[in-house]
């Protein structure tokens, strides 16, 4: 589950345009000139609410995956995401690199 949130002052008549939008960021940036340089995410567990559970088709209380991201243009916050990700869904792998 993704809800996107954007002040209606930088996307003003977005909601005529709804069935156009594959990748709601490329239409950000093709029609509104919005490009997501930067965000930062919180990311954390929860057990699904019931509503949440039927939309997924997960049992009540099933682990998700949280994450509420900020999206920054020239380090000013155009956007704020959740997502709900099944927990038995989600593969994370992260690579790092350390010079000392």
């Amino acid at each position: 589950i993704i809800r996107n949130y954007i002040p209606y002052s930088y996307v003003a008549g977005i909601e005529k345009r709804v069935g156009e939008i594959q990748s709601l960021y490329a239409f950000l940036k093709n029609e509104y000139d919005l490009t997501v340089e930067a965000t930062r995410d919180r990311i954390y567990c929860r057990s699904a609410e019931i509503e949440e559970a039927y939309m997924l088709s997960i049992p009540p209380k099933s682990p998700l995956l949280c994450v509420n991201r900020v999206c920054f243009q020239n380090s000013k916050p155009i956007a704020y995401d959740t997502l709900l990700i099944r927990g038995d869904m989600y593969e994370f792998e992260l690579d790092l690199s350390v010079k000392i």
